[in-house]
């Protein structure tokens, strides 16, 4: 049980996520500051957080569920409208890196698991 706990820690995607996380919630309160060049930074650091989180890959079986469960999560989920944080890449963002990314997503996934399998998981 130690070594899976281990092996978690040392996920990235677990790192992405969080960081990812913490932009949205810089974001949202950048966007009740009213303030433009602080919208604009926490912005782009959306962006760069969401390209980060697409393009990392997990190194364990829990890393691959949990980019899953996150990809699939809606961002604001209070709000009946909230976009999931894969659809933010595919439709919303304005860089074509993350565009890619996100449509890349899926195989990005499948290439981890893929790995996971021939390594026997671990």
């Amino acid at each position: 049980m130690v070594q899976a706990a281990e092996r978690i820690s040392t996920d990235p995607i677990f790192t992405s996520i969080e960081d990812h996380r913490a932009a949205e919630r810089s974001y949202n309160a950048a966007l009740e500051s009213n303030d433009d060049r602080r919208l604009t930074m926490a912005e782009a650091a959306c962006d760069a957080g969401l390209l980060k989180f697409l393009t990392t890959r997990p190194r364990t079986v829990e890393g691959v569920i949990a980019a899953l469960e996150y990809a699939s999560a809606r961002i604001n989920p209070d709000s009946e409208n909230g976009r999931t944080v894969l659809e933010m890449g595919l439709r919303y963002s304005v860089k074509a890196a993350t565009i890619q990314a996100a449509l890349l997503f899926p195989k990005v996934m499948a290439d981890a698991l893929r790995s996971l399998l021939q390594d026997g998981f671990r």
